[in-house]
């Protein structure tokens, strides 16, 4: 079977050769029968056939290779499911928290919104009333400086700048024992540090001390402390009034018809204890004596007593002065 021959044009065929014996009635062999069946196509359908089954079988194997791919990938989804159902609780959990979290900060941004309408209301409040403090402290004929517990200057009003030639903007934050005016501060420091220490709740001190034109005056510096809510000293807050030199005196309180009584805001004030109260003159002024004391003007004669009291003669006027 499956005999190849080769013709001359070089193409190949296939045949089934049959050899079969010849025999008479007596069956005698007569000879031999050969016969010879072209396959030629079956072969090549064959072969055909054999090639189609080896790629089938190679299909067949990549197929199961890819099955067992399938399998792993699906394998490796269903761990994926299996996390992204874990995640998705996950996030189902925080945004849960997130809305609670939401919740709460539209809360804290009511209440932050309440305070900040109390705030502005309150700087509102309290521009309102720095404003009218300023107002009260420029309006005062008395210099004012208000000093914290290392002395640092915080308030320093009008009538300080006029007497010593400072400006707010310059002092505020210095040391008061530093500022280079014609305060004599060294002789505050005692009343300043009693009143720090909470020993004192008032300290006078009269003194001489030139203004911002060079002139020499006469001064009383009074010191208290600065308390807060708590009672606790903050600070000292001081006064500086200006008193008048005597020849200042008469030409102040000198009126067209005489002289002009003196009440104790007025022109005409007595001296510390160790003063002696000058005499009046001729048109009856006078002025000396202690915080307390009076005088009298005269015939232009007067003199000073350990109690504060002036006194003279007779005149055209007379003139008393309370410290």
């Amino acid at each position: 079977r499956n005999v190849e021959y080769l013709f001359t044009n070089g193409e190949l065929l296939h045949f089934d050769v049959h050899v079969a014996p010849l025999l008479d009635a007596g069956k005698a062999l007569l000879g031999v029968s050969v016969s010879f069946v072209d396959t030629t196509a079956y072969y090549r359908i064959e072969s055909e056939l054999q090639g189609a089954n080896q790629e089938l079988e190679t299909a067949f194997e990549e197929l199961q290779s890819t099955n067992e791919e399938l399998e792993t990938t699906n394998e490796e989804l269903q761990s994926t499911i299996e996390e992204l159902e874990t995640t998705n609780e996950e996030l189902q959990s925080t945004n849960e928290e997130l809305e609670t979290m939401n919740e709460e900060l539209q809360s804290t941004n009511e209440e932050l919104e309440t305070i900040n309408d109390e705030l502005y209301r309150r700087t509102g409040e309290l521009n309102n009333t720095n404003a009218y403090m300023n107002s009260i402290l420029t309006s005062l004929r008395a210099g004012v400086a208000v000093l914290d517990r290392q002395l640092a200057i915080r308030v320093w009003n009008r009538k300080a700048e006029d007497l010593w030639g400072v400006r707010t903007d310059e002092v505020i934050g210095h040391a008061f024992q530093n500022l280079d005016i014609g305060l004599p501060v060294e002789r505050l420091k005692p009343a300043i540090r009693a009143c720090l220490d909470g020993r004192s709740e008032y300290e006078d001190v009269a003194l001489d001390a030139v203004n911002r034109r060079g002139r020499t005056i006469h001064c009383r510096v009074s010191a208290t402390p600065l308390r807060g809510a708590d009672r606790e000293v903050r600070g000292v807050v001081l006064v500086v009034e200006e008193w008048l030199t005597p020849g200042t005196v008469l030409d102040d309180i000198r009126g067209p018809g005489g002289a002009q009584a003196g009440n104790g805001d007025g022109p005409a004030r007595g001296g510390s204890g160790e003063e002696t109260a000058p005499g009046g003159s001729g048109d009856g002024t006078a002025s000396g004596g202690l915080v307390d004391g009076t005088a009298s003007g005269g015939d232009g004669t007067a003199s000073g007593t350990d109690d504060g009291t002036a006194s003279g003669g007779s005149g055209d006027g007379d003139a008393s002065g309370r410290g």
